[in-house]
């Protein structure tokens, strides 16, 4: 072949390289904030979910209190059906 022709070649090959290797870096560094912004959202994710669950125990908490002979003395006490030093008896039939 002719060197002319040989070298334009080269340069072809060359350029083509770099472009592969331009468009690799593209690629990649969109992946990375991609990946950096789907991390993110997963640990907010996470943070809602912790507070969420926090809150749903709380919630089961009061209602277990609010279902208990203590808190429905509480309210009768404070009603005043209870007097001080009286205690509550709950007859279930």
């Amino acid at each position: 072949m002719n060197p002319s022709v040989n070298k334009i070649i080269r340069r072809f090959q060359l350029v083509i390289i770099l472009i592969a290797i331009v468009v690799m870096f593209v690629v990649y560094r969109n992946g990375s904030s991609r990946m950096a912004e789907s991390d993110a959202q997963r640990i907010t994710a996470d943070a809602e979910l912790a507070a969420i669950i926090s809150e749903r125990n709380r919630v089961f908490a009061e209602m277990e209190y609010m279902n208990s002979d203590a808190f429905f003395e509480q309210v009768l006490r404070r009603h005043g059906r209870i007097r001080p030093g009286e205690t509550l008896f709950i007859i279930v039939e």
